[in-house]
């Protein structure tokens, strides 16, 4: 899977954007986290599961949920490929031989 993650810069002193995008073969979903100032607790986060750890020295996962519109379209076309091709290719091949073996005329 590809990832790319960057820091983005905002108006509001002390406060950390970090907005991660993800995705295979193209990037087709992202989510941002807001890190705010020590003073206040905690951060705010958009369009991601955050998947907690399950084993001792395991880091806490993040999924991100919001889809990128084009990176999305672009993906769909590789994966119903093989969807395509494991649900009727088993049909298909028998009656491509046979069109092959009756010399194409039917």
């Amino acid at each position: 899977m590809t990832q790319s993650a960057r820091r983005e810069p905002t108006f509001m002193p002390g406060v950390v954007v970090i907005a991660v995008r993800a995705g295979w073969p193209m990037l087709s979903l992202e989510h941002s986290r807001w890190k705010t100032p020590v003073t206040q607790v905690g951060e705010t986060v958009q369009g991601l599961l955050m998947v907690p750890k399950i084993l001792p020295g395991m880091q806490d996962a993040y999924v991100p949920l919001r889809p990128i519109a084009l990176g999305f379209m672009i993906n769909t076309v590789p994966y119903a490929t093989g969807v395509w091709i494991v649900v009727f290719g088993p049909f298909a091949l028998p009656r491509l031989i046979r069109r092959s073996r009756a010399g194409g005329s039917s």
